[in-house]
């Protein structure tokens, strides 16, 4: 049975229409979406743009126009910037974040090259430099209170701002990263750090779950150890 649904997205001055169509394909797209399963978005970071009327506080929510989300609302596909460096990412810099997260977050080493697959190929490929329009900083694109901290360039900081997040407030997601030991579970534990656009609590999964895991096999594994 095809039902068919109008949905009417009203929107402030810093959405564009891209992150308009975004919104209503969460509400179409019922399990993938934000909020078809009662607000998949609705208790995280207060990551919304300031001047969005009705913003949930605490989401982890970031414009469509800034990370490239597909007029479907689905998961992007990997191609190949997804493996090997990209931008500002090195072996060596992606080798010191794995290393770093697993010592000092306790992650298993596929939790941590998904976190690093996350950051280099949908949060910053610029590194920890990178700020987007809407004032999103560093390698996680920390927004609201999360950002409180996070110094604009510190790679060493931000590392460290990570895994007291992992260990802290972000524990949930830092539970299912340590006990990951598949590309698609590592995946998942990184969106549930992240929360992006479609984030859906029951799932873990956002729009990017797909490209941070196909993305885990051109991370740099752990000092000593094998892919």
């Amino acid at each position: 049975m095809a039902l068919n649904i109008q949905v009417s997205v009203k929107v402030a001055g810093d959405f564009n229409s891209a992150t308009a169509q975004s919104l209503r394909n969460g509400i179409l797209l019922g399990d993938r979406g934000v909020t078809a399963d009662g607000g998949a978005t609705s208790d995280l970071q207060g990551d919304y743009p300031p001047t969005a009327p009705g913003a949930p506080s605490g989401s982890g929510y970031r414009s469509g126009a800034d990370r490239h989300v597909d007029d479907r609302g689905a998961d992007l596909p990997a191609g190949k910037p997804d493996a090997g460096g990209r931008g500002w990412w090195t072996s060596d810099r992606e080798r010191h974040a794995v290393d770093y997260l697993m010592h000092h977050a306790g992650l298993s080493e596929v939790g941590a090259r998904g976190v690093v697959s996350r950051w280099k190929n949908v949060e910053a490929s610029g590194g920890p430099s990178e700020v987007n329009r809407i004032g999103a900083t560093g390698v996680a694109q920390w927004l609201g209170p999360r950002r409180r901290g996070v110094v604009r360039g510190d790679f060493e900081g931000q590392l460290a701002h990570a895994a007291a997040e992992l260990n802290t407030s972000e524990r949930a997601a830092g539970d299912v990263l340590r006990r990951a030991r598949t590309p698609e579970e590592a995946a998942i534990g990184a969106s549930m750090y992240e929360r992006a656009e479609g984030y859906n609590r029951r799932t873990g999964r956002d729009y990017f779950t797909t490209r941070t895991r196909r993305g885990i096999p051109g991370v740099a594994g752990a000092s000593g150890a094998s892919k």
